[in-house]
């Protein structure tokens, strides 16, 4: 794996982990929004839901962790 794919893999990553905390916070605050009464829940399951495939280790990883390092 070279510098570029994990460069690419971390902005990727990022990208979506603020795509989806940036918007379920978002929808949680908004006015006219359906999830406006949602709550604190609603929130923590937006931004740990794309924290998720981040974490679970790869089947290739021999120690199971989730770094490749």
């Amino acid at each position: 794996m070279s510098n570029g794919d994990i460069f690419a893999g971390e902005v990727i990553g990022t990208a979506v982990l603020i795509l989806f905390g940036a918007g379920v916070c978002a929808a949680v605050t908004l006015h006219h929004s359906r999830a406006k009464t949602s709550g604190w829940i609603v929130i923590s399951f937006g931004w740990a839901w794309p924290c998720w495939p981040g974490r679970t280790p790869p089947p290739r990883c021999p120690a199971g962790t989730s770094t490749p390092l």
